[in-house]
């Protein structure tokens, strides 16, 4: 693979301002006089507090940086972590034992690599690349020929520091301190200032420097760190901040690493003064900070790069700029608290079942400490620790208020949750800013989340997928619909490419062709726009219908409109509406988790509709039943699912595909859960059936759904998309997209839309020209089935 091919290059160009080139006109400069420079010895080679390249750096030389003091960023509520949270660290401590054995240090949940010499720091962990050991920021880091920058980098956050100063702390041995010393010193040996691929992100770097802050405080008082390895250490800060405030993330780069970059400037400067410049980080970092929140977050709480992951992920750095700077006895602004807030309320409506969270987007499973549990679960945990650090816990939800995370007591030490929860539990939800909706309901308790938000945070939309007006389905917290996940970055090749893709993910492709065009890893050359038409949330019936002009630019132009209807406990109701005036090939997709087993009886869809049945590995089961208004069929591929970053597994990809002649119709109905042995029996109880006009004809842009419970309860629901300068009324709304009504017919006739005013369960009146004395069903010559 040739890294940075002219056409990339050229296409970044565009989406940069001439400020931004100039900037980095002069940064080009810069680095190369600098590597001049490193090359020649002028800069710094070693972390020797006696070498006068390093004097100015410390005050007095490095004397004054206390290392081994503590408290910088932790609680350490040590007494009670030994005995409340002890069967927790068990198995830290194991995992531990063998870190010090072999000299193991975790990457991810995928393995552990060994680091036993200078080398090994610098290899590409999962592969026989190896970085060079040249001037930092001429490393090109999207050079995939010597292995994933992500993984090795994920080396150098050295997550195997809060492992050992775990299992210090659960046992008191002080074994795991000098542990720590050890990793450090080795770190320290391999990789001097500005060499390496460790120190081309400055990213990489505040996370490297809030890991260390954290390993001194977990292992205080054990003098594992000595004086020489403490005023090392403390030249190394001084060269990781120097680092960060020269090569802030800027222009079109400015996402969640200028946020990380900014927090760590706060952090190093709050947790040691003694560096020369801590003032001027402090000051920067707010500064940068103050900007960068109010840009990339929207009022909602929402992350403006559309990707949970790196909302929690950001919102780690302000958590840690706020504890470094109350360590430390110095006011913090008050916008800091305000964004925890916020982000702590917003993340808390992803949360499915107090865990398992809801993530569409890039997620990388980076981490800005190592002090959490499951990477499932750091949504969960962030906006917990969020909560208690911004006095807002209210906000969090039972789910949430079950236990305190093992992170939230190293940071902020509650003993217990504060009274009351003034959220919105059990009920769905919508994030305007984010155009994010979340429906609940049903028993077992069903959770669908539908995605009509914008595509990502401009200019790059670097963490965006090409998925507009997708959806994910959950029972009980287990998938059944799911968004694929991200794999790998640069390393992964044409994987990077199928995971963002359209056709990967739950909403419908056109011509084979993505809604958003991708021009790079982290690139786009065109971006569908998604905005929210209508929207009615609580009471027995919820509507939200979106549409998104990612196929305007097809030779003949194409609208997607969906409509998403909570029908009732748990029935679900999705509507798709493709507009055109010519042929297209037509794909709709369903992909689930691996595992999963599905079952239907044709592979063509009939006029009445096909039942499907969809089973987890977990045991979840659920009905669904698939109706089109053109030639359609299923099938089953083989598709890729993504849990973990850098793990792909097998999964089934079910499709509906098909060739539209002009505009077409598709309509999914997700029943309530039900056991394997009942597939087939929704196609019994359940039909599509058209709604037609007095005269006898279909009514146009209309459909009907009969449903017969196995209780025997009958439900109606017509959908209605308007006609173009037409609207309909239901109750108090007003819909110029859909409308949607349920009913329970008194005589078990075919009920008019006049009859719907008279019905028992009715919500609200239907009337618009163009349906007045319509009905549901087949023609009159015609037998409805029972």
């Amino acid at each position: 693979m040739i890294p940075d091919p002219i056409g990339w290059r050229l296409r970044r160009l565009a989406v940069m301002t001439p400020v931004e080139i100039g900037s980095r006109s002069f940064r080009w400069l810069r680095d190369r006089l600098r590597s001049a420079l490193w090359a020649a010895g002028v800069l710094p080679s070693d972390y020797d507090p006696g070498d006068p390249r390093n004097r100015r750096v410390i005050k007095g030389g490095g004397r004054h940086v206390v290392w081994d003091r503590g408290s910088f960023l932790l609680a350490n509520p040590l007494p009670e972590i030994r005995t409340v949270d002890q069967e927790r660290f068990d198995p830290c401590v194991d995992a531990a034992e063998a870190t010090l054995r072999g000299g193991w240090c975790p990457l991810f949940g995928l393995a552990s690599i060994p680091i036993r010499e200078a080398d090994d720091w610098h290899r590409d962990p999962l592969g026989a690349g190896k970085w060079p050991r040249e001037f930092a920021p001429l490393i090109n880091h999207r050079d995939s020929t010597r292995g994933g920058a992500r993984f090795v980098w994920e080396l150098h956050r050295l997550p195997q520091l809060a492992l050992l100063g775990r299992a210090y702390c659960a046992t008191g041995d002080r074994r795991f301190a000098l542990g720590v010393a050890e990793v450090l010193r080795s770190w320290l040996d391999a990789n001097p200032p500005e060499t390496g691929i460790a120190w081309q992100s400055p990213l990489e770097l505040a996370i490297r420097m809030i890991a260390m802050l954290h390993a001194a405080d977990l292992i205080a008082g054990s003098g594992a760190i000595s004086e020489e390895l403490g005023r090392e250490l403390g030249v190394c800060a001084a060269h990781h901040g120097a680092a960060i405030a020269r090569s802030l993330s800027r222009g079109s780069s400015a996402n969640n690493h200028t946020i990380g970059e900014a927090a760590g400037l706060i952090v190093l400067g709050a947790c040691l003064p003694s560096l020369r410049s801590a003032e001027n980080w402090i000051d920067r970092g707010t500064r940068t900070l103050r900007r960068e929140l109010s840009r990339q977050f929207a009022r909602d709480g929402s992350g403006r790069e559309q990707a949970p992951h790196y909302q929690a992920f950001a919102t780690g750095f302000v958590l840690q700029a706020l504890l470094a700077l109350r360590r430390a006895g110095r006011p913090a602004p008050a916008f800091l608290e305000e964004h925890l807030r916020r982000s702590a309320r917003f993340l808390v409506e992803l949360v499915v079942e107090g865990n398992y969270a809801i993530e569409p987007g890039d997620s990388d499973d980076g981490v800005v400490h190592g002090l959490g549990g499951s990477p499932d679960r750091s949504l969960a945990e962030t906006a917990q620790a969020a909560a208690f650090a911004s006095g807002s816990t209210e906000v969090l939800p039972p789910a949430l208020r079950a236990q305190i995370f093992p992170s939230t007591r190293w940071f902020l030490n509650p003993i217990r949750f504060p009274p009351g929860f003034k959220g919105s539990c059990g009920e769905s939800s919508i994030s305007p800013d984010a155009g994010w909706i979340v429906f609940r309901g049903g028993t077992p308790r069903k959770t669908l989340f539908f995605d009509a938000g914008p595509h990502g945070l401009a200019p790059l939309d670097a963490h965006a997928h090409a998925d507009a007006l997708s959806f994910a389905l959950y029972v009980d917290g287990d998938e059944v619909v799911v968004d694929p996940g991200t794999y790998r970055y640069h390393s992964g090749g044409v994987w990077r490419d199928r995971f963002r893709s359209t056709a990967a993910h739950a909403t419908i492709e056109i011509d084979g062709v993505d809604q958003s065009r991708i021009a790079g890893p982290f690139l786009w050359r065109s971006r569908a726009r998604a905005r929210i038409t209508e929207c009615h949330l609580g009471g027995d019936l919820e509507l939200v219908s979106a549409e998104h002009d990612g196929y305007q630019g097809l030779r003949d132009p194409v609208w997607h409109r969906r409509s998403v209807l909570h029908l009732g406990p748990g029935r679900f109701l999705i509507y798709d509406t493709i507009d055109c005036e010519r042929e297209h090939d037509l794909r709709l997709a369903f992909p689930l988790p691996a595992g999963a087993k599905e079952a239907h009886q044709h592979d063509a869809i009939p006029e009445e509709g096909l039942a499907v049945f969809i089973a987890t590995s977990t045991g979840a089961g659920i009905d669904m039943l698939l109706g089109a208004s053109f030639p359609a069929r299923v099938e089953v591929d083989e598709g890729s699912i993504s849990r973990r970053f850098g793990e792909r597994e097998a999964a089934p990809l079910l499709r509906v595909t098909g060739r539209i002649e002009g505009s077409a119709r598709l309509f999914t109905y997700f029943a309530g859960a039900a056991a394997e042995e009942e597939v087939g029996d929704l196609a019994h109880h359940g039909s599509w059936m058209p709604v037609l006009r007095r005269d006898g004809t279909p009514a146009p842009h209309s459909v009907g759904l009969r449903i017969d419970d196995p209780s025997g309860t009958r439900w109606t629901a017509l959908v209605a998309p308007g006609v173009p300068g037409r609207s309909l009324e239901l109750g108090p709304l007003r819909f110029s997209g859909v409308a949607a009504s349920l009913f329970e017919p008194r005589d078990g006739g075919r009920p008019t839309i006049e009859s719907l005013a008279g019905s028992a369960t009715q919500l609200g009146a239907v009337s618009v020209e163009e349906f007045e004395g319509a009905r549901f069903g087949p023609p009159e010559n015609q037998e409805v089935q029972p």
